[in-house]
C-alpha cells in the first residue's frame, strides 16, 4: 500500500487528558490523515496533519512508539504528548457506522459486505485510508413494494 492522505477541513485532533480539547483544521494544508506501510522512502504508519517526519501525531508502523510535535500548521496549535516522542501504553479503537444487529438464536448470520455502509462518510474515509478506493457510488435497486406472489386484480371494463 502506498502513501495516502485523506480528510478535509472538517477533520480535527483531540485530547482527553489533562482536559478535553479539540484542535480544528486550519486549512493551511491538505495533509489531514495519512496512512502508509511497507515503503522505503516515506514514513510508515498512521499520521495526522503532517508530512515526512513532522507530525502533530504519528503512530509508527512497528507499533509501540510515536511522534507528536508542537504547532504544526495543519491544525490549531497543540502538543498532544508534551514531548516529541512517546511510547504507546494503550490503543483504543472506535467503530464507525451503525451498531451491528445481534442475530436471533438459530438464525444464520448473513455475510455483510463493507459496501453496505457507504452512505456513512466516516466509514468511506476509513475504507479509503485502508486502501479500498471508491470507484463509484453503490447503487442498489429499491425493495419491491409487493412480493412476487401478490396478485393484482385488474379493474373490470364496462
Amino acid at each position: 500500500m502506498g502513501p495516502l492522505y485523506h480528510g478535509d477541513a472538517t477533520s480535527f485532533l483531540f485530547e482527553i487528558q489533562p482536559q478535553i480539547r479539540i484542535y480544528s483544521a486550519t486549512g493551511h494544508t491538505q495533509n489531514y490523515a495519512y496512512l502508509n506501510c511497507q515503503q522505503v522512502s516515506l514514513p510508515n504508519g498512521l499520521g495526522i496533519g503532517g508530512y515526512e517526519n513532522i507530525w502533530p501525531f504519528f503512530l509508527n508502523e512497528e507499533y509501540g512508539q510515536g511522534i507528536t510535535l508542537a504547532n504544526i500548521s495543519s491544525f490549531e496549535k497543540c502538543h498532544l504528548s508534551g514531548s516529541d516522542h512517546f511510547v504507546i501504553k494503550n490503543v483504543e479503537v472506535w467503530r464507525v457506522g451503525e451498531k451491528p444487529r445481534e442475530p436471533l438464536q438459530d438464525e444464520e448470520v448473513p455475510r455483510r459486505c463493507y459496501l453496505q455502509n457507504l452512505q456513512d462518510p466516516e466509514a468511506k474515509a476509513i475504507l479509503e485510508m485502508t486502501g479500498k478506493r471508491m470507484h463509484s457510488e453503490a447503487y442498489r435497486e429499491p425493495a419491491p413494494l409487493l412480493d412476487e406472489n401478490t396478485l393484482i386484480a385488474k379493474p373490470k371494463r364496462q
